[in-house]
């Protein structure tokens, strides 16, 4: 009985510790693909933090500008641990696929909801007196790019923009019909 107290408090560190590790790599990937400005305190941060679990592996996968690939495989690699992680504990065996696929879901699924909360954060915050923060800021500069698409698209209504609506029900739909079908069927064969 010790041993399961044991292994749960295990499993509660690796996954946090990896977790907060995947959704680092994902803040990384997207201030360098939504052009976010570097400058930010924020993204010092995040960058700072990142770097050695990057510096290594750009000598393999060099990024250009705009598209990191190295964060996108330290943030899945990092998911992929999690998932892999109880079955070794618990002495099951798994399918390698199932497992390769339930962990691209789970990067997906943390990846739109690290857009939806910007999305739904920068949107309450439009609505405040600002003076500059640099948090304000790192959230308008990663939804501006997905609002601005539909923005173009729609009219402002009496002056009110409902882009980051439409915005947040298309990435509930991504969700809805790519990532749950995908995780569903992983989790089938695993």
């Amino acid at each position: 009985m010790t041993n399961s107290y044991i292994a749960n408090a295990i499993i509660f560190l690796f996954s946090t510790a990896f977790t907060l590790l995947c959704y680092l790599m994902i803040l990384r990937f997207l201030i360098q693909l939504m052009g976010v400005n570097f400058y930010n305190p924020i993204c010092q941060f995040v960058v700072n933090i990142t770097n050695p679990f990057l510096t290594n592996l750009r000598r393999f996968l060099p990024s250009n500008r705009i598209f990191d690939l190295a964060s996108i495989i330290v943030g899945y690699l990092s998911q992929l641990l999690i998932h892999s992680l109880l079955p070794v504990l618990l002495s099951q065996s798994v399918q390698i696929l199932g497992l390769l696929l339930l962990s691209l879901a789970s990067f997906c699924s943390k990846l739109i909801g690290v857009l939806s909360w910007c999305i739904i954060a920068s949107a309450l915050l439009s609505w405040l007196n600002q003076r500059y923060n640099p948090l304000i800021e790192l959230l308008q500069e990663l939804s501006s790019p997905l609002l601005r698409l539909t923005k173009n698209k729609l009219k402002s209504t009496a002056g009110l923009d409902f882009s980051p609506v439409f915005v947040l029900l298309g990435l509930q739909l991504i969700i809805l019909l790519i990532i749950t079908p995908l995780r569903d069927f992983s989790t089938s064969i695993l």
